[in-house]
């Protein structure tokens, strides 16, 4: 229900029916506490439990059958998540943009692009980042190897927002304002995307951070295989980088 909240502050911001995202995440928490049923219900909070729910399932599918067929995860689980995630992500930001929007029917094909944009930095920094950042930081603090994967699983996902962000803001404001040139879409990027920066910032740190181990702890625990390696203990993670970690 937060990563909810979040999303619908960013439209809310971007269309002008919210003075600041502070305000506008205020305004849901609020509303959550006072019917947290409710909220929970919304079509809006389902469209989103969708959209994660669809792509974690498929993150451990890929990578449940790379484990399996003893093939190296990477390309598995890059195409099929993007996949996934991108045809449901862009399907739910046009429906919160529609919703909470400006009103307008059409969605234009440049915000359908700027959507995939953002979807394949996200996904490919949350779910194939980490693991070619953990050896590096590894090697460079000498910390254990659970520390490093921990760090790099925070960090990317929150991180890769430094890009998605304007990209999401170029492509609702596509929707939003479809008549005005590309410089007026382009004006005041910066400023526009770093009010909602921190705010989304957390909320991926949270979808693709915190859920990514929570599920790779859990497939632990359960006695699954172990999700960053294949069945022959191939490191998930590019050749030279594993060569270095044997």
């Amino acid at each position: 229900m937060g990563v909810t909240i979040f999303d619908r502050s960013v439209v809310q911001v971007v269309n002008g029916s919210k003075p600041s995202v502070i305000a506008a995440v205020g305004d849901g928490f609020k509303t959550l506490f006072r019917n947290p049923i409710n909220t929970f219900l919304k079509v809006d909070n389902r469209v989103v439990f969708l959209v994660y729910g669809s792509t974690y399932l498929t993150k451990n599918s890929m990578e449940a059958t790379s484990n399996y067929q003893n093939w190296n995860p990477f390309w598995p689980v890059l195409l099929g998540t993007t996949c996934v995630n991108t045809s449901l992500g862009i399907f739910k930001d046009k429906y919160l943009a529609q919703l909470f929007g400006s009103g307008v029917v059409n969605f234009p094909m440049t915000s359908y692009a700027f959507f995939t944009a953002r979807d394949m930095v996200i996904i490919g920094a949350s779910f194939n980042g980490p693991p070619v950042l953990a050896p590096i930081l590894q090697e460079k603090t000498g910390w254990q190897q659970e520390t490093c994967e921990t760090v790099a699983q925070l960090a990317c996902p929150g991180m890769a927002q430094i890009f998605a962000t304007p990209l999401h803001i170029l492509g609702l404001d596509m929707y939003n304002r479809p008549t005005v040139s590309w410089g007026e879409h382009c004006k005041g990027l910066l400023r526009r995307t770093l009010d909602p920066l921190g705010v989304r910032m957390c909320r991926q740190i949270y979808v693709f951070g915190v859920g990514s181990i929570a599920v790779k702890k859990m497939s632990r625990w359960l006695g699954f295989y172990e999700p960053t390696e294949v069945s022959s203990g191939v490191s998930f993670m590019p050749a030279n980088l594993a060569a270095k970690n044997v």
